[in-house]
Parts: structure tokens; C-alpha cells; sequence
């Protein structure tokens, strides 16, 4: 792992735009992810980002960087709480419902497929892709689209122009800490 790979994976979320991104890495040394894990947890919290494995597997982990304040809110909308209890994530604060996600993402091969609102997907795009199987969406990039097209596209563009951005600041010298807002 490397602050590198943080910023290709992540700018949105450390440029303040988008709530969490997730991404695996391969690890297998699960000293070497608690050291990534403290550092870069070290570095970011004070700015109000947080980093956590999610799940780790013989020979990779999912690395989960977040905002635990846009999290909370985004748990907070009506339609977003629906979604997770109708699938029995429990009350309260967000570190239990990660944990929830943590345990569904270790029992099982596939993702969970709620786990778009984790990441601050359309919630209408969640529901369709839980509804749907993942098929019959009009377009993807983050996610697959099933409502507004348009904006998902706008969405999108914006991501990879501030992943474009992140990373020519960081190959200038920019530090993992100065990049994030």
C-alpha cells in the first residue's frame, strides 16, 4: 500500500466531493495494513477523513476511506435508513452499520449490494440495482445509472478530473495530508 495508491483511489473522497470510496489492495501481511491503517488514520482524521479494512482476505484487503460526518447524514435520510433496515443493520451510529457491512462482506463472495449507500450512490440508483440485479441500468462508471443519467455522467467527469488533479499535485510534491481538505 502507498499514499499513491490512497490518491488514485480515493481524491474525491479526501478533496471533500464524495462521502467514501473503497478500494482492495493486495496485502497479505496484516501488520503491514495495521501500520497503513494507523498512519494514514493518523495523518487524515484530524481533517475528518477515516480509513478502515473492511475485509481481508488471504492475499488482499478492502481498504474503506470515508467521512463519518457525511456518512452519519447520509444514514440520517429516510430512504437511505429504509434500505438498511430492511436488511437488519442494526441502530445506531455508523461504526456499528460498518461493522455490519464488514461482517456481510467477510461472509459472503459477492458485495452487498446496499453498500452504494455506504459510498454515497443515488439512492434511486441503489434500489434499482438492488431491484433490478444489477441489469438493465442505462449507463456506469462509479455505479451502474438507472435514474438521471445526466447528472451521473456530470458526477463522474468531476471524480476523474479531481482524481487527474490529486494525483499532478501529489507528483509535484503535494503530501497526502496537504490534499486533503
Amino acid at each position: 500500500m502507498s499514499d499513491l495508491q490512497l490518491i488514485r483511489n480515493c481524491a474525491p473522497t479526501l478533496a471533500g466531493i464524495k462521502i467514501a470510496n473503497l478500494f482492495s489492495t493486495k496485502e497479505r501481511e496484516t501488520a503491514r495494513i495495521a501500520y497503513w491503517l494507523k498512519r494514514w488514520n493518523g495523518e487524515l482524521n484530524d481533517k475528518g477523513v477515516f480509513v478502515r479494512c473492511l475485509r481481508k482476505r488471504s492475499e488482499t484487503a478492502l481498504i474503506y476511506v470515508y467521512r463519518p460526518k457525511a456518512l452519519h447524514a447520509r444514514m440520517l435520510q429516510p430512504e437511505a435508513a429504509r434500505i438498511l433496515d430492511r436488511l437488519a443493520y442494526p441502530e445506531g451510529g455508523i461504526e456499528s452499520k460498518l461493522d455490519h457491512l464488514s461482517m456481510h462482506l467477510n461472509q459472503k463472495e459477492d458485495f452487498p449490494h446496499e453498500i452504494g449507500v455506504f459510498l454515497g450512490y443515488p439512492i434511486d440508483d441503489v434500489c434499482a440495482f438492488m431491484e433490478k440485479k444489477g441489469r438493465h441500468y442505462k449507463c456506469s462508471g462509479c455505479w451502474k445509472v438507472y435514474g438521471d443519467e445526466e447528472k451521473a455522467k456530470a458526477c463522474f467527469t468531476k471524480y476523474r478530473r479531481c482524481t487527474s488533479c490529486y494525483l499532478r499535485r501529489y507528483q509535484k510534491g503535494g503530501t497526502l495530508r496537504q490534499l486533503t481538505v
